[in-house]
């Protein structure tokens, strides 16, 4: 029963996050690559289709997705302030959105959806990790009361459905999955 209500609440937040940006055009402030997100996700098409040649990425897609990252023409170089974790955390969404699409560009319609499918998956799995590890120590009742206070306490909910392409939902699922690590039992000798 406990796993059918996980796979139902998961649907849900994948239906809730790809509901929100169906209203959302590509290209801008509203779409899951602009501003800081593009920064995040630049690493994927940089790596995979363009091979770090800025001068290779279409005209002013940077303006484009609101200065997130910057193509230096000059030295050719693609230049962003953030790391690449959360690229790498989309990335297997992403290789399954490019197989799905003929659009080449590496900021395809198919790959703004896979970032809400990829933020939704983390979401989900960083709570479903986190109330495993809660439920070794505390009791049913304070486990979930606790994960409840989490998703509608927090702006958590937030950047799992809206703001999919920035980095706290991920970085949730990564402090999630530590603390489940953690928690585990030692194996007997």
């Amino acid at each position: 029963m406990k796993q059918l209500l996980w796979v139902l609440f998961y649907g849900l937040v994948i239906f809730l996050s790809l509901n929100r940006h169906s209203r959302s055009a590509r290209f801008t402030y509203h779409s899951e690559i602009s501003g800081d997100k593009a920064g995040y996700y630049v690493y994927l098409p940089a790596a995979f289709v363009y091979h770090f040649d800025a001068r290779a990425f279409p005209d002013s897609v940077d303006k484009a997705t609101n200065d997130g990252f910057h193509l230096n023409q000059a030295t050719g170089k693609v230049e962003t302030k953030y790391s690449y974790g959360v690229a790498l955390l989309e990335f297997p969404f992403w290789l399954v959105a490019r197989g799905l699409t003929t659009d080449t560009s590496g900021f395809s319609k198919a790959e703004h959806k896979a970032i809400n499918v990829a933020s939704a998956t983390y979401f989900v799995l960083g709570l479903w990790l986190l109330s495993t590890a809660l439920r070794r120590q505390f009791t049913g009742a304070a486990t979930w009361l606790t994960i409840t206070t989490l998703v509608l306490g927090t702006n958590l909910w937030y950047y799992g459905i809206i703001e999919t392409g920035m980095s706290h939902v991920y970085s949730f699922f990564a402090f999630a999955l530590l603390l489940y690590l953690l928690t585990r039992r030692p194996a007997p000798a």
